[in-house]
């Protein structure tokens, strides 16, 4: 468009910081990490109040089982959306699949002849410390993250390429209906002359897209949001 590109500059960032694309996985670990201490903690539990025999090598098949279709059901509705401060929800619905994983997990079981195998005490214990783990991690997890973000460790730095101030404050608008704080709104550019140069809800004017090209290469500019 203007001219060719020269050397990529090294990022100007001062500090580390992540994408929000990562938090999609700091979620599931959360999750596998809360689901392997519900466990630890319903075995320590049941050898100290209940003493009977188990199959541990069973019981933790199981549990793995159990735990692996919490995470299908929770990936495939984009359960993880959550993480990134979009909804009310704070774990309610993920206990409703963690819930609905148990249940599916004992109907395979009781499918393959193997419920006698099993302690329903040691089951008991496992699901009732995976509900609370789940519901208290959650609700830790995610005021870590609008930690994280707002002194922005993780995040997305967010240009708004439009036409005029008009369109970049409905594009403002609709951020704030959608709450995507993830999104930091760094500034609005256009090339063309008419453009209006006055920030818009705090949000300066930055320049063309030479301008966007030189944050981008300084490390300074994730994503562009056409409005045109």
């Amino acid at each position: 468009m203007h001219g060719q590109l020269g050397g990529m500059p090294k990022s100007s960032s001062s500090h580390i910081r992540f994408t929000s694309n990562v938090l999609r996985s700091l979620g599931i670990v959360n999750d596998i990490v809360c689901l392997a201490l519900a466990y630890l903690l319903a075995s320590t539990v049941y050898d100290l109040t209940t003493g009977y025999y188990y199959d541990k090598r069973l019981h933790w098949t199981g549990a793995v089982i159990l735990g692996v279709n919490y995470l299908l059901i929770k990936v495939s509705r984009d359960g993880y959306t959550m993480f990134r401060g979009q909804g009310e929800d704070v774990g309610n619905s993920s206990l409703a699949d963690f819930l609905l994983a148990s249940g599916l997990t004992a109907l395979v079981i009781l499918q393959l002849g193997m419920m006698r195998e099993f302690s329903r005490g040691m089951g008991v214990y496992f699901i009732a410390f995976g509900i609370v783990l789940l519901f208290i991690s959650h609700i830790a997890f995610r005021r870590l993250i609008w930690l994280l973000m707002d002194r922005g460790i993780v995040g997305q730095r967010v240009a708004i390429y439009a036409s005029d101030t008009k369109i970049v404050s409905r594009v403002l608008q609709m951020l704030e209906i959608e709450r995507l704080p993830h999104l930091r709104i760094i500034g609005y550019a256009d090339d063309r002359n008419r453009t209006e140069k006055n920030p818009v809800n705090d949000i300066k004017y930055l320049g063309g897209f030479d301008a966007l090209l030189n944050l981008a290469q300084a490390g300074q500019l994730d994503q562009v949001i056409l409005a045109l």
